[in-house]
């Protein structure tokens, strides 16, 4: 992928995009500007901030730093996440914060911010709401 990245990274953007806005997926629908101020302000971030950014996830091993976190976590992931897949993150990220709840969105990419908006901002403020009431009974 790398390699890819420094050669093209537009063609790889461009061959990547049905996977990451989930097209032919169930409740997956995003309009065409949407695709195209995502795919450009994607195409517009820094090359050397884009290669530092997907070293460290990669090449990091954060599990002592997640079994420290001790406040209530929300992880959502989507089970059709062609580029980090919900069994090799999400789902180990949540088996590591002892406090952390984990939602799967079915049929969801991994640009699920954008093909699952209304969703993700109820559970996020359904979220919010949750930890503030827990907070307030105490």
């Amino acid at each position: 992928m790398i390699d890819q990245w420094q050669h093209d990274y537009g063609k790889w953007m461009a061959d990547n995009a049905a996977a990451f806005f989930g097209d032919g997926l169930p409740g997956c629908s995003v309009s065409e500007p949407i695709r195209d101020w995502t795919m450009a302000d994607l195409l517009d971030t820094s090359p050397i901030a884009r290669f530092q950014c997907n070293r460290a996830v990669i090449e990091t091993d954060f599990r002592e730093e997640l079994l420290e976190i001790n406040v209530p976590t929300l992880i959502i992931h989507g089970d059709n996440d062609a580029g980090i897949p919900v069994e090799i993150s999400g789902a180990l990220v949540a088996e590591l914060i002892p406090s952390s709840r984990l939602i799967i969105y079915e049929n969801a990419p991994h640009g699920l911010y954008l093909t699952h908006v209304d969703r993700l901002n109820a559970d996020l403020a359904a979220f919010v709401a949750q930890e503030a009431s827990v907070e307030l009974a105490r």
